[in-house]
């Protein structure tokens, strides 16, 4: 999971995709530094920042999710956000869209 936050990346976020089987998570900032992001950008277009963020990711995915800070992953059935993922992700999409409806 990719995220560009202004100083720090939503908790929610962090706990469910972090340091998992399945997945990690990597963050860089803009408004403020972070010692855990990869990196600080400050005065740059979100367009830039995002491709920061892909220049400084591992390159060992099958998939790399953009996640807003500021979205609440809400499944519409009994799985939980991360499970949910996991099973859209079955059906081998080139791009999933995470949309509540």
């Amino acid at each position: 999971v990719l995220q560009i936050t202004p100083y720090k990346p939503n908790p929610v976020h962090v706990e469910l995709f972090e340091k998992k089987q399945d997945s990690d998570f990597y963050f860089v900032t803009f408004a403020k530094e972070n010692k855990k992001s990869l990196k600080f950008c400050p005065n740059t277009v979100w367009s830039e920042t995002r491709n920061t963020l892909v220049e400084l990711v591992p390159k060992k995915y099958d998939y790399y999710m953009f996640l807003d800070n500021d979205i609440v992953l809400e499944p519409r059935f009994n799985l939980s956000a991360y499970d949910q993922i996991l099973q859209d992700l079955e059906f081998n999409p080139a791009v999933l869209t995470y949309y509540p409806g």
